[in-house]
């Protein structure tokens, strides 16, 4: 499958930026770890069905994610389906990465 980074039309979550937000804030939960972590870079692909497939964290491994990480993309995992985006007039499937500052 080829995964589309720049596209005509960005994937959109429903209701807008402010819908999200207010998704995230409903089903994420921070927990306790050793050490505060206040910035996350989720990454994603919404298919062309606007399903989120693929999730995880942008440049770590699975291995490597923290508890907060994890809670995250599973978070991001239970999000409704989005407006898929879209390239020369058809639905292409599109990396996003979400960026979540505490």
């Amino acid at each position: 499958m080829n995964v589309f980074t720049q596209v005509d039309h960005m994937p959109e979550y429903p209701g807008g930026k402010a819908a999200l937000a207010k998704f995230l804030v409903k089903n994420f939960r921070y927990p306790e770890q050793e050490q505060f972590q206040a910035t996350f870079f989720c990454r994603f692909v919404i298919d062309t069905t606007g399903k989120v497939i693929a999730a995880g964290i942008l440049n770590k491994s699975l291995a490597e994610w923290s508890p907060a990480e994890r809670a995250l993309v599973n978070a991001v995992t239970k999000m409704p389906k989005w407006k898929p985006g879209s390239c020369a007039g058809k639905v292409v499937p599109v990396l996003f990465v979400l960026p979540l500052r505490l």
